[in-house]
């Protein structure tokens, strides 16, 4: 259902918590574009309020969010919620087309408008 130049944003699913996210998945899809700088989820960097991320998400032609370490407590600052402005995106301009296991596709509402 994919094009070759589409985009792809790989995250966590509570992307309040960027505290992992599977970028081998980029790889096993290596005709979309990846719609994030940030290939590598970390705290404090790209969960502020400022970092972009939720510009990145919105450029993304297709999600795939992993909940699997949703839930996770480390004994660090992993743990706290930052941002709540991608999971916003997520909400108003996404609708989850699929399930497998911990990992949810989730396609566009309607085609991207040029900006």
């Amino acid at each position: 259902m994919t094009r070759a130049g589409q985009s792809l944003f790989v995250g966590p699913y509570d992307l309040r918590r960027t505290n992992y996210n599977d970028t081998f998945i980029y790889y096993m899809l290596p005709k979309l574009l990846p719609s994030t700088y940030y290939l590598e989820m970390s705290r404090g960097t790209t969960n502020r309020s400022d970092s972009g991320l939720d510009r990145d998400v919105a450029r993304a032609d297709y999600l795939i969010l992993d909940q699997r370490l949703d839930e996770c407590t480390e004994p660090n600052a992993s743990w706290l919620y930052g941002s709540d402005a991608p999971a916003k995106v997520v909400q108003n301009e996404f609708i989850e087309a699929a399930k497998f296991g911990s990992w949810h596709l989730f396609i566009r509402r309607a085609p991207k408008v040029a900006k």
